[in-house]
């Protein structure tokens, strides 16, 4: 039974959802089969031991205790089950959205003619709508919809006088735009990763839109219009504008939508530090910093370990690792398992390189992320570094012999091959260039200077300068 909806759906349940479902279940409002109860209550009971599964027999058998088995009963009764969660799921996204059950009270109102009641759930839902911090494409919508309804009323009752239009355009227009400049701003994020660019339609009279009132004071529109700008100017100073009004309006969307525009943000720092645009480390660490502050980099109390290894990363890049420390030990418990270990070790090895404790950094490295083909490499580069900073090149000529027969078997890893083929390249003829020949030297570091894929450029031309 564990490919059916019901099991599926209590697999997602937490433990207050499973005993809410059981007390929706046995509410004769909602259902009066106790056979439904039964067969819910043998699966909740399954899925909270930790039963992986169970089988269509065992359910019939606890459901009709004695009877012989029929699949066609079970299968009845596990489709009416499936009927009553629809129930329940609906009613609890319905709880779950702001502004939902205001609006259905007000047009529930309206449809049936309940004129003193419509208003006062019109003036109870316009409070409640507007007292609340959201200003977001649906308090717009919200706002619209209500608006509509009170049209529709004064239309039935015949005083069109009394009729106000303008806002209801206005607002309408305010979620169009807020939604359509914010799937605008996602598809930017997607064609700068895909390459696939394509034209938005649109997009250039919303954004003109945007410059004016009461649009360019609305939240939802400001956000989104200062993130599209940054793909077509890709300032920093633009990208100060917009990371000042996202965390100045953070209350005016939900959770879900501000981490998503906070993230595209991210990314869009990381691209620019990829095009090795050095102001960007320091925005993406200051994003970081607020994303640790907030808890946006956290799924369920886990961080995931390339989350990890971008910040130390990005850290170390601009000299701050008494800051890495301190992440690293306050953040290394919310490492989700298996990969808590190694990407702890991986990351402290890092950390004791840049501290010039090279012994060290070696120590926690048989530790680290072999697992992961990226993370395997990313050790094997920070051990090479560390055996030429120790002068034991003798085990540096060996690895590097071992990483080249490594990457020659994996030849399907993109852009990757060039990148390790590279450094391994660079790093033999730094170990072999004559110090004392100068044309020689100048020869490698232009050659150096030329490589595109090369993360360690300037550790390699650090090096060529000291010898």
């Amino acid at each position: 039974m564990t490919k059916t909806f019901i099991w599926e759906t209590i697999s997602s349940f937490s433990h207050q959802e499973i005993s809410k479902f059981g007390r929706f279940l046995a509410s004769p409002a909602f259902n009066m089969r106790k056979d439904l109860v039964k067969l819910y209550g043998f699966l909740a009971a399954a899925k909270s031991g930790g039963n992986g599964g169970v089988s269509k027999r065992e359910a019939f058998s606890h459901v009709f205790p004695g009877a012989e088995y029929e699949g066609q009963k079970l299968r009845l009764a596990i489709s009416r089950l499936n009927k009553v969660l629809e129930k329940f799921l609906i009613m609890e996204e319905v709880e779950s959205r702001p502004f939902e059950k205001e609006k259905l009270l007000v047009a529930a109102c309206r449809r049936r003619k309940l004129g003193r009641n419509f208003r006062k759930a019109m003036n109870c839902s316009l409070n409640a709508t507007d007292s609340q911090p959201l200003r977001n494409s649906d308090y717009y919508h919200a706002r619209y919809f209500l608006e509509y309804q009170n049209y529709l009323h004064i239309s039935e009752t015949g005083k069109k006088k009394d009729l106000n239009l303008k806002n209801m355009d206005s607002n309408l227009t305010l979620s169009f735009a807020s939604t359509k400049l914010r799937l605008a701003s996602f598809s930017l994020s997607l064609q700068a990763v895909s390459g696939d660019e394509h034209e938005i339609p649109l997009l250039n009279e919303l954004m003109e839109l945007a410059k004016q009132p009461p649009y360019n004071e609305a939240p939802s529109i400001m956000v989104y219009f200062h993130f599209i700008n940054l793909f077509k100017t890709g300032t920093e100073k633009e990208f100060e504008g917009f990371k000042n009004i996202l965390f100045q309006c953070a209350d005016n969307f939900t959770g879900e939508e501000f981490r998503d525009i906070y993230l595209a943000g991210l990314n869009f720092c990381i691209r620019k530090i990829n095009d090795n645009q050095k102001a960007f480390f320091y925005e993406a660490l200051d994003l970081y910093k607020k994303g640790l502050e907030l808890e946006l980099l956290l799924d369920k109390g886990k961080i995931s370990r390339s989350t990890f290894n971008n910040i130390v990363g990005i850290a170390l890049r601009i000299d701050e690792p008494d800051w890495v420390g301190e992440f690293i030990n306050n953040y290394k418990k919310h490492l989700a398992p298996p990969h808590n270990v190694t990407a702890y070790n991986l990351n402290m090895a890092r950390l004791e390189f840049v501290r010039k404790n090279y012994r060290k950094a070696l120590s926690h490295l048989p530790l680290a992320d072999y697992d992961d083909l990226l993370n395997h490499m990313n050790a094997k580069v920070l051990q090479v570094k560390i055996y030429y900073e120790l002068d034991e090149f003798e085990s540096l000529d060996s690895l590097l012999k071992s990483m080249r027969m490594f990457i020659r078997r994996k030849r399907n890893i993109g852009y990757h091959y060039q990148l390790w083929k590279n450094i391994i390249r660079y790093t033999m003829k730094l170990m072999k260039v004559n110090r004392y020949d100068k044309k020689a030297v100048s020869s490698l570091e232009q050659d150096i200077q030329r490589e595109e894929l090369l993360p360690e450029k300037e550790w390699l031309l650090e090096k060529l300068s000291e010898r």
